[in-house]
């Protein structure tokens, strides 16, 4: 029988796997709240990845709450359909704007699931979302017409 502590380090590693790079940076600035045992895992995961990150260290601050992340994520648009969520994600990427699909997963597996989670949400930087916002608009002719949250700067 495996000892509690293997479990807890393969279910961090199984968790750490399944983020994104956005995602594992975000947790990393955050790291000062995170246990040694997931530090570990995180800095494993980032080191694996070879990306250019620090894990937070733990400090005094890390006991009255996490500290402030580097930057927020956004939801700018929202999609009811995978393609017209790639073709999107494709402009941004294009223009050099790091961005990710939230629920791209779970729609790709059953499409008919799109309207339970509330669609693609296709997700970007706070201090991106408005130059991203004016790439999408200018090639809206090019883009898949889908539902969206133009504007939208609402952290998610």
């Amino acid at each position: 029988m495996p000892a509690p502590l293997d479990n807890d380090r393969a279910r961090l590693a199984e968790h750490y796997r399944g983020l994104n790079d956005l995602e594992l940076a975000q947790l990393a600035a955050e790291g000062a709240a995170l246990t040694d045992l997931a530090r570990k895992v995180l800095t494993e995961e980032i080191s694996h990845r070879r990306l250019p990150l620090e894990v937070a260290p733990h400090s005094s601050a890390a006991a009255d709450g996490p500290a402030d992340p580097p930057f927020e994520i956004v939801t700018i648009r929202v999609f009811r359909d995978l393609p017209a969520a790639l073709v999107a994600k494709g402009v941004l990427d294009e223009a050099g704007i790091e961005s990710f699909l939230a629920d791209e997963n779970v729609v790709r597996m059953d499409w008919f699931w799109s309207n339970a989670v509330g669609g693609v949400k296709l997700r970007v930087k706070r201090e991106d979302a408005a130059k991203a916002n004016e790439l999408l608009d200018a090639d809206s002719d090019e883009l898949p017409e889908d539902e969206d949250v133009k504007g939208s700067t609402e952290p998610s």
